[in-house]
């Protein structure tokens, strides 16, 4: 029978034990750099043969070491690559994996195959070819005053090995891939026989029959095609046993779920040879009402919704999908078949992912220039653990830890949205800022250029006047009203927080002989106006979803599994906007807490240490600081100088100090059309900008982590996370990375 685990509880322990910070002296703080950097650490590598029987214990005393760091000398480590894919992707779909290369080289003979035959004979594996390996990474330091890192272990089967023999000796080139990793192998993932799960009214009756069927499937090819039957176990959340399956009037054509035959009151699911577990089981949680509740409207909230209405649109709040941890437990050798049976385990759990507001038109537009539901979100994101570390590169003066930086972007990126989403789509709001400080100084900002350009018109008019009389006086009065709103408007501009709180620089002129009548990017480059937001706009496709197998789910004519279906082809299929290889010193913070089902209470006291891929989608804040020259600074024939005192005092202009505060809000706006005579000012000397179009918060999906030549680096691949405005937040985070950098203590 299945087993349930306490999800709400999972979630509650994982996110108070991280809000607690390394050394609970806050909550959510950043980490900056790895915990490798204060101490003089190197990497050792172990790698043993065990019995894949005893392999569940993970105890190198019980097989037989391969290869060891600075102990083997016939065997040495050349390199040890490992790749762990965290995210959604079409590979793994739902579920975790891990894979590795392992290089070995042998100087002056060729007998490590010789070696693994002679070490499974000893260990009582029958094949040499399905023993399983221990891989430990540990830390050790000289100095026995330093803090003592963990040993990282995970469990490997051999799929296969390239030799190179020479003169010299022999390099194998091995590859190896996590144990649990086997249980989403098609020879055991994908089902083979024709099942009828029948009486069906909850997930639970629907996880529960999937067992059993699947078990008795096992039993039935006993002494026919096998000697041992493998064994299936699902474990699921046990708030989610009682959730209603849809009890459908009109099932689509292509529907599994249809009326039971036997208990018109309940329902029964037809599954067709070739369906994957790992689908099948997506599908059967996309169906029901309470989960179509947490994709399309009230996110994680727990409350029961209509999946008919999507009326929350909101940013403030990261929505919960469901991810699968998998895991295998090597059971008696099967003679007929040639290999151990396995006990397959799989691990349905409620996760955190960002990326669902991504794909939905209606949460996002209208939301995603709120400050308030981004600082919001960010705050939620940090406090859950899942964005907790941060790194700077180029001119933040505090890079100790990237090494390179790479960014793809795709230009034809869009997100699908169910064709269901568009019903009240005219509805959305406009692309607003209403909460932002910023969108009121650009609103300043506009308003201010308006009356300008109206004075000048009515400069242009009374100079147009022939005799000065009623006219002319109306003229003037007009003026002398429009200079009054103008110096309101600036007033107001510069006590507003955000011009305040950040020195205000003018937009540089280019040359204006060589550049007449051209507008060019780089002489409006630090206006505000401009630089909001730093984010970039999604393009929204409809998307139909009338699948017809089970890679996108059935059921698109109903509106909740519209929304589902279309969440999961947009996790699993669709391209993304920015991808990024990140290439850092090694952190173990990225290797990540264990799988939950082999160790419930690892490390439980420091489980804030590392990245917890079972709770969300975990990620990392990347700034920079490139400085941005303007071209009139760069060009020796320059005539422009920068506004000062002396200068607008020799051309009458009066109380210079305030008029110089704000018009300095104004110059770029007046110089971008070569206007110098109306303000008695001129372009600025060479300014310094940040350039942050790259700067976002990344989502990571792998992680490949190498060993070699002493040297522990590693690549961090990811998405950029569209929901979040990072102008609306930067302040705040960057603001914090100079707090961490001065405090922080491993």
């Amino acid at each position: 029978m299945a087993t349930t685990h306490d999800d709400d509880a999972r979630y509650n322990k994982a996110i108070g034990v991280q809000a607690r910070g390394l050394s609970g002296k806050g909550k959510g703080k950043f980490l900056l750099g790895s915990m490798l950097d204060r101490f003089n650490y190197t990497y050792h590598l172990r790698f043993t043969m065990l019995n894949p029987i005893e392999s569940i214990d993970m105890d190198p005393s019980l097989g037989v070491v391969m290869v060891e760091s600075a102990t083997t000398s016939r065997y040495i480590i050349d390199s040890f690559e490992l790749t762990q894919t965290v995210g959604w992707d079409k590979v793994t779909r739902s579920a975790f994996g891990g894979r590795g290369t392992l290089v070995i080289t042998e100087s002056g003979g060729a007998s490590y195959l010789d070696s693994m035959l002679r070490a499974a004979t000893l260990l009582k594996i029958p094949d040499y070819k399905e023993a399983t390996y221990l891989m430990e990474v540990s830390f050790p330091t000289e100095s026995p005053s330093d803090p003592m890192l963990p040993t990282y272990k995970w469990l490997f089967k051999i799929t296969g090995m390239a030799v190179n023999v020479s003169t010299a000796g022999a390099q194998y080139s091995i590859q190896i891939i996590d144990v649990s990793q086997h249980a989403i192998s098609s020879t055991v993932a994908i089902i083979n026989d024709v099942l009828v799960l029948d009486k069906l009214e909850t997930f639970g009756d629907f996880v529960d029959t999937l067992e059993k069927e699947l078990n008795d499937a096992q039993q039935k090819k006993v002494k026919v095609t096998q000697m041992v039957a493998n064994e299936y176990e699902f474990i699921y959340p046990k708030s989610w046993k009682s959730w209603k399956l849809e009890n459908l009037d009109a099932p689509d054509e292509n529907d599994p779920f249809m009326r039971s035959t036997n208990d018109n009151t309940k329902i029964q699911c037809k599954v067709t040879k070739g369906t994957n577990i790992l689908d099948l089981t997506g599908f059967a949680v996309g169906n029901t009402a309470e989960f179509q509740g947490w994709v399309s409207d009230k996110s994680s909230s727990g409350e029961a919704t209509d999946r008919d209405k999507t009326d929350e649109t909101k940013l403030d709040t990261i929505k919960k999908f469901y991810r699968i941890q998998t895991d295998v437990e090597y059971l008696k050798y099967d003679v007929l078949r040639g290999e151990y049976a396995q006990k397959l385990t799989y691990k349905i759990m409620s996760y955190l992912e960002p990326r669902l507001d991504a794909g939905m038109a209606k949460t996002y537009v209208p939301n995603i220039g709120n400050a308030q539901q981004a600082k919001t979100r960010v705050d939620k994101m940090r406090k859950a653990g899942l964005l907790k570390k941060v790194y700077a590169h180029s001119g933040t003066g505090i890079n100790t830890n990237v090494l390179n930086f790479d960014c793809t972007m795709n230009h034809s990126y869009y997100s699908l949205q169910p064709v269901f989403n568009s019903a009240s789509i005219a509805q959305i709001p406009g692309y607003k800022f209403e909460q932002g400080g910023k969108h009121k100084q650009n609103k300043l900002l506009d308003d201010i250029k308006k009356i300008d350009s109206k004075i000048e018109k009515l400069q242009s008019a009374a100079n147009a006047e022939s005799s000065p009389g009623v006219i002319g006086s109306s003229i003037a009065k007009s003026q002398e009203d429009s200079v009054k709103q103008r110096n309101q408007k600036m007033d107001e501009l510069v006590s507003t927080p955000s011009v305040n709180d950040e020195p205000s620089v003018p937009a540089p002129t280019s040359n204006k002989g060589r550049m007449t009548g051209l507008t060019y990017a780089e002489s409006f480059q630090d206006e505000e106006e401009y630089l909001n937001p730093n984010s970039f706009p999604i393009k929204f496709i409809e998307d139909a979803n009338m699948a017809t197998n089970m890679e996108a789910f059935p059921g698109g004519s109903h509106r909740g599994r519209a929304f589902f279906n279309t969440t999961y082809l947009n996790l699993s299929n669709n391209a993304d906007f920015a991808k990024i290889d990140l290439h850092i010193k090694g952190d173990p913070y990225w290797f990540g807490s264990p799988n939950s089902i082999r160790d419930n209470d690892w490390h439980d006291d420091e489980t804030g240490l590392y990245a917890n891929y079972e709770l969300g989608s975990c990620a990392f804040f990347f700034t920079m600081n490139f400085p941005s020259t303007s071209l009139a600074s760069r060009d020796s024939n320059s005539q422009y100088g920068s506004p000062s005192e002396t200068n607008m005092e020799s051309q009458g202009v009066s109380n210079p100090t305030h008029q110089g505060t704000a018009s300095s809000m104004l110059t770029g706006k007046a110089m971008a059309n070569n206007d110098t005579s109306s303000k008695g000012l001129t372009s600025p000397e060479p300014w310094v900008q940040e350039a942050n179009g790259l700067e976002a918060v990344y989502l990571v999906t792998n992680i490949i982590s190498n060993f070699s030549n002493g040297q522990f680096t590693q690549h961090l691949y990811g998405l950029r996370d569209c929901t979040i405005n990072i102008s609306l937040v930067y302040d705040e985070l960057k603001g914090d990375i100079d707090l961490v950098k001065q405090h922080q203590d491993f």
